[in-house]
């Protein structure tokens, strides 16, 4: 039991980010999410905003 235990990879530490990373990452999310939910907006021109 404890052979197996041992071989499962440790899990990593989440990295610390700042609230500014954070909201970038959330704004990120959000906009892959709406390209990958609304399909239709294709005709459109796509929204590549840096």
């Amino acid at each position: 039991m404890r052979r197996n235990r041992d071989r499962r990879p440790r899990p990593e530490t989440p990295p610390i980010l700042s609230r500014g990373e954070e909201c970038l990452m959330e704004a990120n999310l959000d906009r892959f999410l709406s390209i990958q939910v609304a399909p239709k907006s294709r005709d459109r021109r796509p929204r590549l905003s840096a």
